[in-house]
């Protein structure tokens, strides 16, 4: 984002450190935001976090008595989790939270196997790796070949 003055916000918080003086930029903090962000530090470092973030909520959701797919199962059972009682609406909780759980282990998993692309195109890039593009009776293209 941009400043009144036409200065790019990141660029303002770094020259407030070198000049504070300035009262075009004061009113910025030296500190990134969120909005600085554009690259990954690296992929190492972004597969750690993609890892440890799947590690966190594989952990969380070990620690439900029962699956999503059983709490699904258990609210087709109205004899058993009545409308409107508060049986059912606990469990209808439970649900969503697993359901926001298993969002964010399928979000990591994805992550990582794009990371792992990305990867495999920087190798091919570098002549690390060579692409033998050929396509068989499915269609498919693609077979790598370390060089």
């Amino acid at each position: 984002s941009f400043t009144e003055d036409g200065c790019p916000g990141y660029v303002a918080r770094a020259l407030r450190g070198l000049s504070g003086s300035n009262p075009a930029i004061a009113h910025h903090t030296f500190y990134r935001t969120c909005r600085d962000i554009r690259h990954p530090i690296s992929l190492r470092n972004e597969r750690a976090a993609m890892r440890h973030l799947l590690r966190i909520v594989e952990g969380v959701i070990d620690l439900y008595n029962c699956s999503l797919t059983q709490d699904v199962k258990d609210l087709g059972d109205e004899g058993t989790y009545q409308q409107f009682s508060n049986r059912r609406h606990a469990k209808i909780q439970v649900r969503g939270e697993k359901e926001i759980l298993h969002h964010f282990a399928l979000w990591a998993r994805t992550a990582l196997d794009v990371m792992g692309v990305i990867e495999r195109e920087l190798a091919i890039e570098k002549g690390d790796v060579e692409l033998d593009v050929t396509f068989g009776i499915g269609g498919g293209a693609g077979v790598e070949s370390g060089t």
